[in-house]
């Protein structure tokens, strides 16, 4: 429970801006990227002043109360009923029922699959993660001639982005497997104990 709150605030992955957009971004003195937490990144997809509809913002914060509830809050609770389950004597009703409600917590925490698809959208590069989607945005989108124009004639892409993942994501990773290796070994003991009670 403490990697995860401590994952929250610790520097996770940053992104980089290059081309001739980030080369004009640094000439006008504004940062070429971005320094990521967990918690920074879900309070950016909080709807914000833009021109959207009551109904997408509603759709917006829907979507980001699901989010947080997947990643934060149900891992939260699902380690704290791995704890109960560990450290409070039980009777073998109690273990099964505490039991069926860690299982349920577990399949509904996502801190993994997030951390996977964070991985993935970095490490892809240019093959499957974020940079191959800008590279296609900017390529086969709007600005397809001009981007092609600066390509052919500057040697040089017009846009590119990068997702890097920094060490503090490490806190999270061990969150995460730390709550499925903890998970596994306790379905393994309660099935155990019930087998003997019956």
């Amino acid at each position: 429970g403490a990697c995860v709150v401590g994952g929250l605030f610790v520097r996770s992955f940053h992104s980089e801006w290059g081309g001739i957009f980030g080369g004009l971004r640094v000439t006008s003195g504004t940062p070429t990227g971005d320094v990521y937490t967990m918690l920074k990144l879900l309070v950016q997809a909080v709807p914000g002043p833009i021109e959207t509809t009551w109904l997408e913002k509603v759709a917006m914060g829907f979507s980001l109360v699901i989010l947080c509830a997947v990643i934060v809050v149900v891992p939260l609770a699902y380690a704290g009923a791995l704890a109960v389950l560990w450290f409070m004597p039980l009777t073998p009703r109690a273990q099964s029922r505490g039991f069926m409600g860690c299982q349920v917590l577990g399949a509904w925490a996502a801190l993994d699959i997030t951390l996977v698809a964070i991985a993935a959208s970095a490490l892809g590069g240019s093959a499957f993660g974020v940079e191959a989607l800008v590279a296609r945005m900017i390529h086969t989108g709007e600005v397809e001639g001009l981007s092609n124009l600066v390509t052919n004639v500057l040697h040089t892409d017009l846009v590119t982005f990068d997702i890097f993942l920094d060490p503090g994501l490490l806190l999270l990773v061990a969150a995460a497997v730390g709550l499925d290796v903890v998970g596994v070994y306790m379905n393994r003991g309660v099935k155990r104990a019930l087998a003997v009670h019956r």
